[in-house]
């Protein structure tokens, strides 16, 4: 079972890469980098949970924050 943050979030991930340019305009293109990036973090956060001994939620929290260092220097820091 997946949390609700990780299966909503190829929806806005799809609009931040098409916004930033990490992909095209072209469908084929984009249907293909969301769908890679989405079935490696559905592999990620159940992995996660298990080593970490907690639930997918929080696994998927850890994920994120793991990374908003990355995100925050790609994208500026909001406050």
């Amino acid at each position: 079972m997946l949390p609700d943050v990780v299966v909503n979030s190829g929806t806005n991930a799809w609009w931040w890469w098409t916004l930033f340019g990490d992909i095209g305009a072209d469908a084929a293109e984009a249907f293909a980098y969301t769908r890679r990036s989405m079935r490696a973090l559905v592999e990620r956060v159940p992995a996660r949970a298990q080593a970490d001994g907690t639930t997918p939620r929080a696994a998927a929290h850890a994920i994120a924050a793991d990374r908003q260092a990355v995100i925050a220097e790609r994208y500026g820091w909001y406050r």
